[in-house]
């Protein structure tokens, strides 16, 4: 009896299931129309999400929502009634089948981005990523459930159904313009496949919350199908004459219209937010970008912006020699050629590695920059590609061993700097190891570059108590299948250093000592330094902060601040400006969530180092009056 059940459900599903192999078999076409050979996972993962992913969600939930009430609207529930299967197994199975045939569409898009990657990996990108393609398979899954166990839960409305869906949509968007964090109740949120600081995002909250909706809209539609009485939960039969279903069918276009407005609007807004211009280039950015141009040297492939041939050549010169020295740092033969994209670097960074290849900023730094990424890929490929995620979830090893690298190519001023930084740190009591050691303490209570200067000073520990050699017998033990894959934080460096041989604990004396005997020689200069506070300030419904500081700054000294969304953004969202101590700076209303202003004041203490006290997230509703003659004119003012 279940075999012939699962064979009416596949006959009357069979439409919308071949509707879906069609919706994939459009990449399938696309990637033909296309040289196959050049679509490595790094340039194809981005399609499993987007337009496509959010479609097949709309696709499940319109299966949804006629999956429940079809056999009573055809009058064969009480045929299926007559027959030994329970209700349940009914529902069930239809569920079953449904998702099953929704699912074909991502299937065949992941298959296709599989076999694109595996036709056109190179030495530069071997590893599938199979734990990345997991993820998003898995939070695709769970979305595809959600939209279509909340058809279900809606389709007993009937012809309201889509009205309904429309007024939840819409009261969601209007929630998430004020409050960020219901984000969470949106299943579409789990289609974004978007990396972030090398990884997929992966939201748990989002997860539990869509879990939590799931079983409960199951158990509505459940309990809707499988309820004793054959009358429906409401008696809709008012809603088919002419004259109400017109009305019910305008409300419903109208409702889903608004919504559609008011989701282009926000994207307007994020897209406008997003475009931000970087004045560091002087005049350029007023004109076109230029047309790209490439080179190639013995280690390398350069791409970038015509106009920068000249800083181009001038870098690619000296790349092989860069390559070179690098590895034999790192204790590695010279290893296969890197990809790098010199047309610019993710914001607030002067480069990036991700899946091997990296990406910069051409300007005068670029030689120690090259250095410090690829020491990151040299690193990542002896840590093991397939073990990397290990690697990367220390980001202060794995930064410092890079900023360690570049150091050795002159960058001593950068060096003396961060060791100021850490003495000052450590002076004030707030250099706590295990605190940088977890990554996500770190990002949101301090300043994230501060585990560049931390973890070279600790790989310079190292090195000086074991040798060289300590470096290749560190990234050696993250490839090791001796090393527990469930350790984080400062439990992940001890297991490392036991596992290669050396004592953690005489490690950090060795470097605490170097940080005090820095701290002893700079005493002076230390006590000095003055300490900012933020303070948050309101002028006619306009929300800012203004910047104290516990002392007057000296000439070379000055004031800046750093504002980001929320608690748990990443690098990539946060906005650094300078301020003038005692002066507002304000801050639109569409970048201020949740009714808070996370904000993080500094005192640049050299030319490249700014120390960062803690971040700090002050209510708005705390905001003391700001009194100005020129009101907001004094200060930095919102921008439009």
């Amino acid at each position: 009896m279940s075999g012939a059940l699962l064979r009416k459900e596949l006959r009357e599903l069979l439409p919308w299931g071949v509707l879906s192999v069609v919706l994939g078999a459009f990449g399938v076409l696309t990637a033909l129309l296309r040289q196959p050979d050049m679509g490595p996972l790094s340039q194809t993962y981005a399609t499993l999400g987007g337009p496509d992913a959010v479609l097949f969600w709309f696709i499940a939930f319109a299966i949804g929502a006629g999956l429940a009430t079809r056999e009573q609207d055809d009058r064969t529930l009480g045929f299926l009634d007559g027959l030994p299967v329970s209700r349940s197994r009914v529902f069930f199975t239809k569920m079953s089948v449904a998702l099953g045939l929704v699912m074909l569409a991502p299937v065949v898009q992941f298959t296709l981005v599989i076999t694109l990657h595996l036709l056109s990996r190179d030495s530069l990108g071997q590893s599938l990523n199979l734990d990345l393609l997991l993820l998003i398979f898995a939070q695709h899954a769970l979305a595809m459930s959600a939209g279509l166990l909340f058809g279900a839960a809606l389709g007993r409305l009937r012809s309201l159904t889509w009205l309904a869906f429309g007024s939840l949509a819409v009261v969601l968007l209007l929630a998430m313009e004020h409050y960020p964090k219901m984000a969470v109740l949106d299943p579409t949120e789990l289609l974004d496949v978007r990396l972030h600081g090398g990884r997929v995002r992966f939201d748990a909250a989002a997860v539990q919350t869509q879990l939590v909706l799931c079983a409960v809209a199951g158990w509505l539609a459940w309990r809707g199908f499988t309820r004793v009485h054959r009358e429906p939960i409401l008696n809709l039969d008012l809603l088919t004459r002419p004259v109400m279903s017109a009305v019910v069918s305008t409300l419903t276009v109208t409702v889903i219209g608004f919504g559609m407005y008011l989701l282009a609007s926000q994207e307007a807004e994020k897209a406008a937010a997003s475009d931000v211009v970087d004045v560091s280039d002087g005049e350029e950015w007023f004109f076109a970008p230029t047309p790209p141009a490439q080179t190639q040297t013995r280690y390398y492939r350069f791409s970038y912006a015509a106009a920068k041939a000249g800083a181009a050549r001038e870098l690619a010169a000296q790349a092989d020699t860069i390559f070179e020295q690098v590895h034999e740092l790192l204790g590695v033969a010279a290893g296969d050629a890197i990809q790098v994209d010199a047309s610019g670097s993710m914001q607030n960074t002067h480069g990036t590695a991700f899946f091997g290849r990296v990406r910069m900023i051409l300007d005068d730094e670029a030689p120690v920059v090259l250095a410090h990424e690829t020491a990151h890929v040299a690193s990542s490929r002896m840590a093991g590609n397939e073990r990397a995620w290990l690697w990367d979830a220390a980001p202060a090893l794995n930064e410092g061993l890079a900023t360690w690298v570049h150091s050795q190519f002159g960058a001593t001023e950068e060096q003396r700097t961060g060791r100021l930084a850490l003495a000052v740190l450590h002076a004030r009591r707030e250099l706590t190891v295990e605190e940088f050691a977890d990554p996500v303490t770190l990002g949101r209570l301090r300043d994230q570059d501060i585990q560049y200067p931390l973890g070279e000073a600790l790989i310079a520990a190292t090195v000086k108590l074991y040798g060289k050699e300590a470096v290749p017998n560190l990234l050696r033990t993250f490839a090791d299948p001796r090393l527990p894959s469930n350790l984080q934080g400062i439990s992940l460096w001890q297991a490392v250093y036991q596992t290669a041989g050396m004592d953690l604990g005489i490690v950090l004396d060795e470097f605490y000592r170097d940080i005090d005997s820095y701290g002893e020689r700079h005493a002076t200069a230390i006590s000095q330094l003055p300490r900012p506070r933020a303070r948050i300030i309101t002028n006619d419904g306009v929300f800012g902060v203004q910047v104290l500081v516990d002392r007057p700054l000296a000439e070379s000294q000055s004031v800046y601040v750093r504002f980001k969304p929320e608690p748990d953004s990443g690098l990539e969202d946060i906005d650094s400006m300078r301020a003038e101590p005692e002066l507002p700076v304000w801050r639109h209303s569409r970048e201020i969530r949740g009714g808070v202003i996370c904000v993080q004041p500094g005192v640049a203490i050299a030319p490249s180092q700014v120390l960062y006290e803690s971040w700090t997230c002050l209510p708005t509703a705390d905001a003391s009056e700001w009194i100005s003659e020129e009101g907001l004119n004094e200060g930095a003012a919102p921008a439009n």
